[in-house]
């Protein structure tokens, strides 16, 4: 289960994360099932489902791949808004996070990586809002996780890693796009959050992976609540939010559920005074308190090493929890926050002035703005004085000066030497780069013919298995990735993926055996010049030997690949191939194909030796069943990654097709005789 959803009339819709969307009639205790079904466009158009939001007419419903879903409760049916990359109006991301009705009826949508949209349903648009690096009043990230309209009209946006994000009621109205972003350096204990909600007072409160933060908009104070304050662990899970009509908050996470009355939870408001002790060597050697009006002194020498700092906040309502951040004016670029460590060392200061400053915060996160601070000297040692510097500037002016009288009479010699040799060198010089050119030149001819069939002027084997290794290695990598982050292909799928379509000539011996191997070898051509107007200058054309051809191409589902073999088909069947001697004669193909992934909800990649014998076996098969046509064989979600499931398609082909482990596409109108297989 992804998401719940219950409506004020006690309807349940529940969102899974492989099953589609389920609701369920408290009266009638009957589940009703909406699931993808491929053949439907109408249907569900993802089994991944992420948010839902029920309404009286419809069902808004967020999925993570296939965009948003409006259920017609009507009707049943399913309408889908799908990102188009050439279109800046549809919606910016089809991986659905939050859905959100704001009091104005405005739909506001969250996306994983496409920021927020607002939905027009007047006319079907989507206006978007996303991250721009460059402005910083834009959206902080494009991972909006969860959306909130506060009581005051501000529309809360939580982030992954960008933190909580504000768009004001005013500026929202006035169609200014202007996000406040609050980040760990204003006090949040976490940039990225999982969940919203708003407590009757107005104060949000903030689920993350570091437990739980209840927020004031208004004082722009943070207090946050982990193990120590009673929570039963601080990892959160993402979207496990629920407020009650009674004003309780409920929130999920990995040690289960808890419920909290917001009004029974107190603050600390006292700011504690602050003091720190500079120690060299473990001894105390100044002190100040954020009660002093000017900073303590401490003055050190070349021997201080290390100087080190103890702060402390005079708070005792939870001690471990008060909280820190500190800064060596004139070191430090910006201020340090320790994390509960009341320690600080520095070693080999640069002579120089420093201040060190520390401010403290009690358990419930409530400043004290003013500073304990100690102002640093630290002494330049001798070799680095005034007087120093001033003795080496003249030493070092003696030496340049004997320096360069003795540097100049060796110039003079080396310049008669390099003269003399500069003629010669230029001499050898060229003759070396004219035999590298013949070289480079040879080198590049040799490669070139060695991965080229000589006649057809195509790619051959070796450069086929070379394309592989490579091929293959990004494939298997990208698949993996993509399984990572829960993207299970569905069974048309196959994106990233490879096509290979194996071409064997009908009626190329005839040619040879009536009008010689010169005539063969002109129809030969004539099939080189079909492939190269067939295909795509991406596509590898390879002549795999004799009359078989192989086409190697990146397709996104099979059919894809089977508009490319068709348009093969025709074009070899309805050309007349010049065999010499003003004759022509005919030829057809008998074609096989299949894809990578063969496996469709598997990592494990099918080796392309494999994908190469299945792609010979279908053509086999269009060979044996009436030539002139194309057979494609592919794996279903019940084909299991197996190393022979070459071998058991060769003797098992029929039954492994009737039980739904190989489907089989054919461009032929007549059943299929599968007995052939075994022959190949």
């Amino acid at each position: 289960v992804m998401t719940l959803h219950v409506t004020e009339s006690g309807q349940l819709w529940i969102g899974t994360r492989n099953h589609g969307l389920n609701h369920f009639d408290p009266a009638s205790a009957i589940f009703t099932r909406f699931q993808h079904e491929p053949s439907n466009q109408a249907s569900l158009s993802s089994n991944s489902v992420t948010t839902v939001l029920a309404e009286a007419e419809h069902v808004w419903i967020g999925t993570y791949g296939g965009g948003l879903n409006r259920l017609d409760l009507g009707s049943g049916s399913f309408t889908h808004y799908r990102h188009d990359g050439e279109n800046d109006t549809s919606i910016s991301s089809d991986r659905i996070l939050a859905i959100h009705r704001d009091r104005l009826g405005s739909l506001w949508i969250g996306t994983e990586d496409g920021g927020l949209n607002h939905f027009d349903e007047d006319n079907g648009t989507f206006s978007r809002y996303q991250h721009d690096p460059e402005q910083d009043s834009s959206l902080g990230s494009d991972a909006a996780w969860d959306i909130l309209e506060g009581s005051d009209g501000s529309l809360w946006i939580a982030t992954k890693d960008a933190g909580l994000n504000r768009w004001s009621a005013t500026d929202r109205r006035a169609g200014r796009p202007i996000f406040r972003r609050y980040l760990k350096q204003a006090g949040l204990i976490s940039n990225t959050l999982h969940g919203v909600l708003e407590d009757d007072a107005g104060a949000l409160w903030l689920s993350s992976n570091r437990g739980l933060t209840r927020f004031d908009p208004d004082l722009n104070y943070f207090r946050h609540f982990d193990e120590s304050t009673g929570l039963p662990g601080k990892e959160f899970t993402f979207g496990a939010r629920y407020k009650h009509a009674d004003g309780t908050l409920m929130f999920g996470g990995t040690n289960g559920l808890i419920a909290f009355d917001p009004q029974m939870i107190h603050v600390n408001r006292h700011k504690p005074e602050v003091a720190v002790t500079a120690l060299l060597q473990l001894s105390p050697v100044s002190k100040s308190f954020s009660t002093q009006p000017q900073p303590a002194h401490l003055s050190l020498d070349y021997r201080d090493h290390a100087v080190s700092f103890v702060f402390s906040a005079l708070d005792y309502t939870s001690p471990k929890k008060n909280r820190y951040q500190y800064m060596l004016e004139g070191f430090d670029k910006d201020w340090v926050q320790p994390d509960g460590f009341r320690r600080v060392s520095y070693t080999n200061l640069p002579a120089g002035d420093y201040t060190f400053k520390v401010m403290g915060a009690n358990n419930d996160g409530v400043w004290n703005d003013q500073v304990a601070a100690i102002r640093i000297e630290v002494l330049p040692p001798p070799w680095k004085s005034s007087l120093a510097y001033a003795l080496y500037g003249f030493l070092l002016l003696g030496t340049l000066a004997l320096g360069i009288r003795h540097q100049k009479a060796k110039f003079q010699e080396a310049e008669i030497r390099r003269q003399k040799l500069e003629a010669l060198v230029e001499d050898r010089t060229q003759e070396l780069q004219q035999q590298n050119r013949e070289l480079a030149t040879l080198s590049q001819q040799l490669e070139k013919a060695s991965y080229t069939d000589q006649l057809t002027g195509l790619n051959n084997r070796r450069y086929f298995q070379q394309l592989m290794e490579a091929e293959m290695a990004s494939l298997d990598r990208q698949l993996r990735e993509k399984l990572k982050v829960g993207e299970a292909p569905a069974s048309e799928d196959h994106s990233p993926g490879l096509s290979f379509i194996m071409i064997d000539l009908d009626g190329f011996k005839p040619i040879n055996d009536q009008y010689g191997h010169h005539a063969g070898d002109l129809a030969l051509l004539g099939v080189r010049d079909i492939l190269r107007k067939c295909c795509r200058k991406s596509d590898a054309i390879i002549r795999w030997g004799g009359d078989e051809f192989v086409v190697v191409g990146h397709h996104t589902s099979h059919l894809g690949a089977e508009k490319y073999a068709e348009r093969i088909r025709c074009e070899l069947a309805n050309h007349q191939y010049e065999v010499g001697e003003g004759r022509v004669a005919r030829l057809s193909g008998s074609i096989g194909m299949t894809m990578i992934p063969f496996f469709p909800d598997s990592a494990e990649v099918l080796p392309w030796e494999q994908a190469i014998n299945i792609a010979d076996m279908a053509a086999y098969l269009a060979k044996e069943n009436g030539r002139n046509a194309w057979v494609g064989l592919y794996g279903t979600p019940e084909t299991t990654a197996a190393a022979n499931i070459t071998e058991r398609i060769k003797n098992d082909i029929e039954n492994l097709v009737q039980e739904g482990m190989i489907r089989v596409s054919s461009s032929l109108k007549t059943a299929l005789n599968f007995s052939v297989t075994a022959k190949v």
